[in-house]
């Protein structure tokens, strides 16, 4: 079983990032630069909620992945990342870096961070947000 699975759903313009198992650090940060280094969508999900994340990414990777994130988002102005995770240790994790990239987000029209307990919520809140816009 594939570690990081990628799904695209052109209509709503995401890119949904599915982890799964042990998922070191190295790996999320090379699943991140190959996204960058790819066609960026102005959604994308991370779900971490099949993964065990939490026992290998230490405060300070949740940092160093922020700021790059933040770094490489200048190129998404107004796209957003979701964050999706199952348990309280994971999304202690996802807070810390929401608010790491919140901090060194020097703009507030760049990229956001959003951290969901169940992608069902994530999907919920993408239509939403893109109704609202297809109605002005």
């Amino acid at each position: 079983m594939e570690k990081i699975t990628i799904e695209i759903d052109k209509d709503l313009d995401i890119a949904i990032y599915t982890l799964r198992g042990d998922l070191l650090y190295s790996e999320l940060r090379a699943a991140v630069v190959d996204y960058y280094n790819g066609k960026p969508t102005k959604y994308t999900i991370w779900d971490f909620s099949a993964s065990n994340l939490a026992h290998y990414v230490t405060g300070i990777e949740a940092r160093e992945l922020a700021s790059l994130v933040t770094r490489l988002g200048k190129a998404r102005p107004g796209g957003f990342d979701m964050i999706i995770v199952s348990g309280v240790l994971q999304y202690g994790i996802a807070r810390m870096y929401t608010s790491y990239a919140d901090t060194t987000r020097h703009d507030s029209s760049l990229l956001k961070a959003m951290v969901f307990r169940a992608k069902d919520l994530a999907m919920e809140w993408i239509r939403k947000n893109e109704g609202t816009k297809s109605s002005k």
